[in-house]
């Protein structure tokens, strides 16, 4: 006999290739994509704000400079630099292209630092020297029209003075007043300074906004953006290099179809497809049952008067053993009272269920094997056996469950060696003893030298070949290799956990 195949060669190099072009691949994309992602240019121009020169009404005042920068002036200039209004203005400026502005204060100065952010360096640059441009020239001309308005109220001031002292100087009705007439050349003296302190004014009106540091491209802080796409997309890659060679690997190592068992002698046809609730009611109308029964049929083949007892043992976990237990002790039964006994449940998992009493609707608190009467070394008694045995809604189907004893691997074996197998045929029925994996108990190479078929059930997609090839040397008794049932447990039956069920 030819064990299975083995995994292939050089699988940890397949693996390690995987993982490598998965991340050279991620990173060409990830580089690629990163340098391609749209990005934002910002430019940034700084300005000194001073108040507007002002020159007072008051013909006795002379021109007076605000050299202070109140806090009230800076917080009003700020929210315009802000406003919809001034982008606006910048973004028509700068050529139509959209623009994001923002102006701060420095620390506590009179210096603003104006930020404009846009698709493209060229167009950053453009709209920051758009936005000082523009703010300088508002400034200057609101302080040119107002200097310019005064200007035009002083000279008005002026020419009425003038008739005033030119009236106070005719005498041709009344002699001269002379204290009137100082009077107003005094006042004209002071109309005269105002308005040479207005002329002053108006030459310095741009200076009420000065442009000290011209805009400059602001420089992105952190890993550029290819290098960082190329990176996280290595990463990713890796990632995923890693998930396919793990799927490789498990399909490499786990039995996918028949033909992976070439030279295992005695693979039952067909192969149990997956099982769905009510399987057992329907009886040989479900494509499970049926499948099932005509494998039964060819273990049963050639069988005698005695009774006859077959050994389900798993290739490994989650291959649906117990599922195939129950379906041939159904199956069985239709030609002779059949009892099954869920011997896997009694070194089953934490948390695992029996296909057995799950199928079959029988109480699993109730008592079964492990509750057996303890007896020392006694052999255990047919009548002991059918005692715990429960029936079913399938005739002629009884089952004997774990029971509600604590068992252990030990438990187990020491019935065997009080001869459960004996006392099962002595019962009078056939007998389907669903026997836990190989790896889990050594009772169940035990009980299966001591019956007369045994079944090793391989789950596709499930069960390694090597589990396979460890499975069929094991059972092998006189030179006879077990018969190898192939399940089709389906994506969501993993483990034991899930009751042993070959499916949902």
């Amino acid at each position: 006999m030819r064990r299975p195949s083995a995994p292939r060669p050089g699988a940890p190099l397949v693996a390690l290739a995987l993982v490598l072009v998965g991340a050279l691949l991620g990173a060409v994309v990830g580089g690629v994509l990163g340098a391609t992602r749209p990005t934002s240019s910002t430019a940034t121009v700084l300005l000194a704000l001073q108040p507007d020169s002002s020159v007072s009404a008051n013909a006795d005042a002379t021109l007076d400079p605000a050299v202070d920068v109140s806090d009230a002036f800076l917080q009003t200039e700020l929210v315009y630099l802000g406003s919809d209004r001034f982008t606006s203005a910048v973004e028509a400026a700068s050529g139509g292209e959209d623009v994001d502005l923002e102006a701060t204060r420095v620390n506590q100065s009179n210096v603003v630092q104006l930020s404009a952010t846009a698709g493209s360096p060229d167009t950053a640059l453009a709209a920051a020297e758009a936005a000082s441009s523009s703010y300088v020239d508002r400034r200057t001309q609101q302080a040119a029209d107002r200097l310019d308005a005064q200007a035009q109220a002083v000279q008005s001031e002026l020419d009425v003075v003038l008739q005033q002292i030119a009236s106070a100087s005719d005498g041709a009705v009344l002699p001269p007043n002379g204290g009137q007439v100082t009077a107003l050349q005094g006042r004209y003296e002071n109309l005269l300074t105002l308005a040479s302190s207005v002329a002053l004014a108006r030459q310095s009106a741009d200076q009420g906004a000065t442009v000290i540091q011209p805009p400059v491209l602001v420089e992105p802080d952190g890993v550029p953006a290819g290098v960082l796409g190329a990176v996280l997309g290595g990463l990713l890659g890796a990632l995923a290099g890693a998930g396919a060679a793990v799927l490789w690997r498990r399909r490499s190592t786990t039995v996918q179809d028949a033909s992976d068992l070439a030279g295992v002698g005695g693979v039952l046809a067909p192969r149990l497809p997956r099982s769905s609730g009510g399987d057992l009611a329907v009886g040989s109308a479900s494509p499970l049952a049926g499948a099932a029964a005509r494998q039964s049929a060819q273990l049963v083949a050639g069988r005698g008067e005695a009774a006859f007892v077959l050994a389900v043992v798993g290739a490994g976990d989650g291959a649906g053993t117990s599922t195939v237990a129950a379906h041939h002790a159904a199956a069985l039964a239709r030609r002779a009272p059949v009892l099954l006994v869920c011997a896997a449940d009694a070194v089953a998992a934490d948390g695992a269920t029996s296909a057995g009493s799950h199928l079959l609707g029988v109480d699993r608190g109730a008592a079964g094997l492990l509750d057996l009467p303890a007896g020392g070394r006694a052999p255990v008694a047919p009548e002991e056996v059918l005692a715990v045995a429960q029936r079913t809604g399938v005739e002629d189907l009884l089952v004997v469950t774990a029971g509600s004893g604590s068992g252990s691997a030990s438990d187990l074996e020491h019935l065997v060696d009080r001869g459960l197998v004996a006392a099962l045929r002595a019962t009078g029925h056939d007998v389907v003893l669903d026997v836990p994996p190989l790896e889990r108990s050594g009772a169940a190479s035990r009980l299966a030298s001591q019956v007369d078929a045994v079944a090793l059930v391989v789950g596709l997609g499930l069960t390694a070949r090597e589990d396979v090839a460890v499975g069929v040397r094991a059972l092998e008794r006189d030179g006879r290799a077990p018969a190898v049932v192939l399940t089709d447990p389906g994506p969501r039956r993993r483990s034991a956990r899930h009751g042993g069920t070959a499916g949902a």
